[in-house]
């Protein structure tokens, strides 16, 4: 919830519809904007696992004992 898409949406949501609103949270889109704006978030998040995983098993050069 704490993407940056995400929280555009939130806060058209709180425009729209203010902070005190009982019940599920209301975001004001398209069923298929919404389905694109988690398929970006799903992407970055991908990119951000990879991006760590990657650098995760790296051993720099000095270190490995290999120059």
């Amino acid at each position: 919830m704490s993407h940056p898409l995400f929280a555009e949406l939130l806060e058209e949501a709180a425009a729209e519809y203010g902070f005190h609103h009982s019940g599920a949270v209301l975001i004001p889109c398209t069923v298929e904007h919404f389905c694109h704006v988690r398929h970006e978030i799903e992407r970055d998040l991908a990119a951000l696992r990879r991006h760590h995983h990657h650098f995760q098993f790296i051993v720099p050069i000095w270190k490995s004992g290999r120059v």
